[in-house]
C-alpha cells in the first residue's frame, strides 16, 4: 500500500511529520531541499548520500555521491548500503492489460496505425528542449518516410508546447490530456519513443520501449537511459555537457538536425527487441 503526497511549498506538511519509520533521499548533488525534508519527516531511520554536507540530516549514512557515475548506479549503491539488495540494473515498469486496452482504443480512435511513435517535446528546463519546429519537421519526415503515426504527448504545463508542434505539421496526432498512468499506457502501445531528457523518456525505457533522446546540456554518462534499445543524439561541444538550466546560445540543441534524429529512429525500429507483456 502506498500513497503520494504533493508538496506545494518548500516544507513538509505538519500532519505528515512523525508518521514515517524510514525516509530515503536519493538526491546526489548540492541541492539540500530533499535532505531537509527527510530530516523534517521525523523518521527514525533516514538515509541519503554523503554530499555537500547533506549527511548531517541522516541517521544512516550512505556512500559518497560520485558525480562521474550514472544515477542508477548511485541509487543502487545507496540502497545496498542501507541493506536493500539490488535485483536489477535497469528500471522496469508495467501497465495493466486494462490500461493497455484503453490506450489502444484511444489510439485507434485517432486513426494511429503502426508503426506508432510517441513524441514528447517537453522537459523541465528550456535548455533541455529541442525546438518545437524541429519536432514538427521530424514528425513530417517520420510520416513521409515510414508511414509512422506520431502521437504527441504533453505533461502538465506543456499543452501549449504540444499545440505548437501540432499546428506546425498536419501529421501530428494529439490524444489530449492524460494522467501519468494513461500516458504510460499510451507509450507502451507505441513502437518507439522520441523526446528530450525528461520523465517520460525514462518511463518509456523502463517499459521496454526503444527510445531516441535529444540531449543538450544533459550529461548522458549520468542521466541517459541505458537499455539495449536506447539511443542518444547530441553534440560533443567544448562546453557540453554543462548541466546548466540557462544558456544564451543553446548550440548543443540548435545544431541538431531532424534528419539525424530520423536516422536514429529508423535504426531503432529496425532493431526492436521483444518486450514483456502487460500485467
Amino acid at each position: 500500500m502506498y500513497r503520494f503526497f504533493a508538496l506545494t511549498g518548500r516544507r513538509l506538511p505538519e500532519d505528515l511529520a512523525g508518521r514515517f519509520d524510514l525516509a530515503i533521499d536519493f538526491t546526489p548533488d548540492e541541492d539540500l531541499r530533499a535532505a531537509l525534508l527527510t530530516r523534517a519527516s521525523g523518521a527514525r531511520f533516514r538515509g541519503g548520500f554523503r554530499a555537500a554536507g547533506r549527511q548531517v540530516c541522516f541517521s544512516l549514512r550512505g556512500p559518497r555521491a560520485d558525480p562521474r557515475r550514472h544515477v542508477l548506479d548511485l541509487n543502487r549503491d545507496l540502497l545496498e548500503t542501507l541493506g536493500v539488495p539490488a535485483k536489477t540494473a535497469h528500471p522496469i515498469l508495467f501497465v495493466t492489460a486494462g490500461e493497455l486496452g484503453a490506450a489502444q482504443a484511444r489510439l485507434a480512435a485517432l486513426g494511429a496505425a503502426t508503426p506508432r511513435i510517441a513524441v514528447h517535446p517537453g522537459g523541465h528546463y528550456a535548455t533541455q528542449r529541442w525546438s518545437p519546429e524541429c519536432f514538427a519537421e521530424l514528425i513530417t519526415l517520420l510520416t513521409g518516410r515510414m508511414g509512422a503515426a506520431c502521437v504527441v504527448l504533453a505533461g502538465p504545463g506543456e499543452q501549449e508546447l504540444c499545440r505548437h508542434v501540432c499546428a506546425a505539421t498536419p501529421d501530428a496526432l494529439s490524444p489530449g490530456p492524460t494522467t501519468v498512468r494513461e500516458m504510460m499506457a499510451l507509450v507502451a502501445s507505441c513502437d518507439l519513443f522520441i523526446g528530450n531528457n525528461s520523465g517520460p523518456l525514462h518511463i518509456a525505457s523502463a517499459l521496454g520501449l526503444p527510445t531516441v533522446s535529444v540531449m543538450g546540456p544533459t550529461d548522458p554518462l549520468r542521466f541517459a537511459p541505458r537499455g539495449a534499445a536506447d539511443r542518444v543524439v547530441r553534440r560533443d561541444l567544448p562546453c557540453s555537457p554543462c548541466q546548466r538550466a540557462r544558456c544564451w546560445h543553446h548550440t548543443c540543441l540548435r545544431s541538431i538536425e531532424p534528419e539525424e534524429v530520423l536516422a536514429q529512429a529508423e535504426a531503432a525500429l529496425e532493431r526492436r527487441l521483444p518486450r514483456e507483456e502487460a500485467r
